[in-house]
């Protein structure tokens, strides 16, 4: 809507009627609302950021104003005056009025006038003589406008005031124009904060991430870098901004043409000189119409990637000293011991059964040591195919062989920088990798396969075998100087049936976990059961103890496991190879109760004179004694299938004791086969597996094939089930 006099003339008729309604007198000649002290400083504070921009702007227009007659005021968003210059004629009479510094110009306050006009109507407006509303100010031109804010909100007024007789419509251009320099310069400084507040966000996240980030132009020199990046190069700011990035990475020229050519640069390790290898990703910096303009280049450490993934893939220790469940003196033993070498670079060797917890002790070892927040890798030597196992522990280089990654793959101990390598069934490991172990424990480095490169490596090996390592010493299956170098420091965690005051104890741990698990009461479980459990020799220790107990949970308190003492090849083979079992040697010792001894033949009324065994009578333990058992009456050619038949043997002739104190497992025919399967599907399915293993001479590949799983999942299940070729 144009600005015409109607419009004007409407405006000061307007006004006039609110300032009769506010109450203000014709005859008035000073505000009626004016701030003192510390009320005017405090206003001054509110408004200081306007003060500040708008002063320089006030002082240029009275340099052009100067000598004319006119004074300047700048008020606030209210109209309170928060500056004011001009002549000294001028100053003099305001101040006679009370035109000052804390003094309102609001309508409320003084009546019409072009502030408080301008602010109610949001206009610039001049006032002259008898336009204003009180007397006092006829005196007077006034020409104001508001200034506003980005926001378009009012914020204050600025107003050129002179004598009414020197009223000249280019008074309120001046104050208008000023008005705009003034807004023009309060959104310069918005943008400047702004790109301030960007430039400190940006710089905040720069130096806030992890990874190291330059910012190169088009020609290769350093134009920005975060202090990570400072860091990693081991320089300051100022030994690397400007600086041309070839300095720093010597196929930079291969790598810009990269870029040039449109292809990804990612993830490359890259040497950067006199400082080290560094995962680099390459991304351009393009202009609003493609054009390369810089390059943006992220910095990785190669050993937190390494840790990145150890940390994503459960490459961590989570077991403690704490999670041990014990009372034994001698697992406090080797529980203070374990805690005494924690902190030991020293090579540690954990022997004992399967089942007694030898990674546990491993990773409470790790998590009890200096080296608790790295990286914790553990490696089955008996799990891994012996084709892969080199380039699974040490990594292979792009090319190494058919499939070999592109950039190559970093091994087990390259992952376990800094950390512990676990190497659990060492005793498996084949006779050429030990070598290449025992290298790497001396010299303290790797190479991958395929490469030439030497990696310098910082791992603390921690072993485990359930084997006795120098019988496979004796039998040419373990190195001797290996051995040696790792048992350093030797722990031995003895097999439960040997701790037997813990049983109670893990049993009450087991029962509350595995209730917890399965969402099922804690069971109560019977004196008879609970004899049973005590009673029993656990082969298979902790880890046949802990799936005994979720099958109680499971069954309510039941169970449908047989775990009364059997004697087996197996079991027996593994006794006589224990230290702590002398004297057991072949199945001479064993008498009719299940004892050893080393006394003992079968009675010699139930062999006849061809030497063969009479079945007239069942044996039992009332026909077999601990007199009349000795190896000199049993052979091969005694005991044959031609001299067992139907009629001889019967369920009723046989049973488990009978059968089991036999040392040595026959294959018996024609007994009724329905028994074999009194069992439950765990016990069924090792007895399968033994079974399948021993009559394809424990060919592990043909044996998998037969059983319908792979090689693999054949060697899970034996150590699950502790099947060993025992010869």
């Amino acid at each position: 809507m144009p600005y015409t006099k109607e419009l004007h003339d409407e405006i000061i008729r307007k006004s006039h009627e609110r300032s009769l309604k506010y109450g203000i007198e014709k005859e008035r000649v000073e505000s009626k609302k004016i701030l003192k002290g510390s009320e005017i400083s405090l206003n001054i504070k509110k408004n200081q950021e306007l003060i500040r921009i708008a002063t320089p702007f006030i002082k240029n227009l009275y340099d052009i104003l100067k000598g004319s007659g006119f004074l300047i005021i700048l008020t606030d968003k209210d109209g309170c005056i928060l500056y004011i210059i001009g002549d000294k004629n001028v100053m003099y009479a305001a101040e006679e009025l009370n035109m000052i510094v804390g003094a309102y110009m609001d309508e409320k306050s003084i009546g019409t006038n072009a502030m408080g006009t301008a602010i109610k109507e949001d206009l610039p407006i001049q006032i002259s003589a008898k336009e204003h509303f009180i007397n006092a100010y006829h005196r007077w031109t006034c020409s104001a406008a508001p200034i506003h804010d980005n926001n378009g909100n009012i914020i204050g007024t600025l107003n050129l005031t002179g004598h009414s007789h020197e009223v000249h419509p280019h008074t309120l251009g001046l104050a208008v124009a000023a008005v705009m320099s003034i807004e023009n310069q309060l959104k310069i400084e918005s943008v400047q904060k702004e790109l301030l507040k960007s430039y400190l966000f940006t710089n905040t996240i720069m130096n806030s991430i992890s990874y190291g980030v330059l910012a190169v132009d088009i020609e290769g020199i350093i134009q920005n870098c975060n202090t990570t990046a400072c860091r990693m190069l081991k320089r300051n700011e100022n030994g690397i901004l400007y600086k041309p990035v070839k300095n720093m990475i010597s196929n930079w020229n291969n790598i810009i043409k990269h870029i040039k050519l449109g292809k990804k640069y990612e993830n490359e390790e890259v040497i950067f000189k006199d400082i080290g290898k560094f995962s680099l990703s390459v991304n351009p910096i393009k202009d609003e119409e493609g054009n390369l303009v810089g390059l943006v280049l992220v910095m990785n450490e190669i050993q937190r990637i390494l840790n990145l993934v150890n940390k994503y893939t459960a490459m961590r220790a989570r077991y403690t000293f704490d999670d041990y469940i014990y009372k034994c003196d001698s697992m406090k033993r080797i529980i203070s011991f374990a805690k005494d070498i924690a902190d030991s670079p020293s090579t540690v060797l954990i022997q004992g059964e399967s089942g007694t917890g030898k990674e546990i002790l491993a990773q409470s070892i790790h998590n009890h040591s200096l080296r608790a927040e790295k990286p914790f890798v553990a490696v089955n030597c008996g799990a891994i195919p012996k084709n892969l196992i080199e380039s699974e522990l040490f990594g292979y280089e792009y090319g190494a062989f058919t499939g070999a990654k592109k950039g190559g793959r970093p091994g087990k101990f390259e992952l376990a920088n800094g950390g512990t390598l676990f190497l659990d069934e060492i005793g498996e490991m084949p006779l050429d990798m030990q070598v290449n172990l025992l290298r790497v424990l001396q010299e303290g480095y790797i190479t991958r396969v395929g490469g030439s490169k030497i990696i310098p490596v910082n791992v603390r090996i921690i072993a485990a075998t359930n084997k006795d390592l120098k019988e496979e010493i004796n039998k040419g299956t373990f190195r001797e100087d290996l051995y040696y170098r790792l048992i350093v420091i030797p722990i031995t965690i003895p097999p439960l049936r040997e701790r037997r005051e813990d049983i109670k104890v893990i049993i009450e741990h087991f029962l509350k976990t595995k209730a917890k698990k399965l969402n099922k009461p804690i069971p109560n479980i019977s004196e008879n059961l609970m004899n049973k459990i005590m009673n029993y020799d656990w082969p298979g220790n902790i880890r046949e103890l802990e799936n005994f107990i979720e099958n109680v949970v499971n069954l309510g308190g039941n169970t449908t496991f047989n775990i009364e003492n059997k004697f087996d090849i197996k079991y027996m083979n593994n006794i006589r190879n224990r230290s702590y079992y002398k004297g057991v040697n072949n199945h001479e010792n064993i008498n009719s109760n299940g004892n050893i001894n080393n006394n003992g033949s079968i009675n010699s009324k139930n062999i006849n004179s061809n030497g063969n065994i009479n079945y007239d009578e069942n044996i039992n333990s009332e026909n077999i004694n601990s007199e009349n058992i000795n190896s000199e009456n049993i052979n091969s050619e005694n005991i044959n299938s031609e001299n067992m038949n139907n009629e001889d043997i019967n369920n009723k002739d046989i049973n488990n004791k009978d059968i089991n104190n036999i040392g040595k497992c026959y294959y018996i025919k024609n007994v009724n086969t329905d028994d074999i399967y009194l069992c439950n599907l765990e016990e069924l399915e090792k007895r399968a597996i033994y079974a399948v293993l021993k009559k394809y001479k424990w060919n592990i590949s043909k044996s998998a094939k037969i059983l319908g799983i792979s090689r693999n999942t054949l060697y899970l299940k034996m150590k699950r089930y502790c099947i060993e070729n025992t010869g």
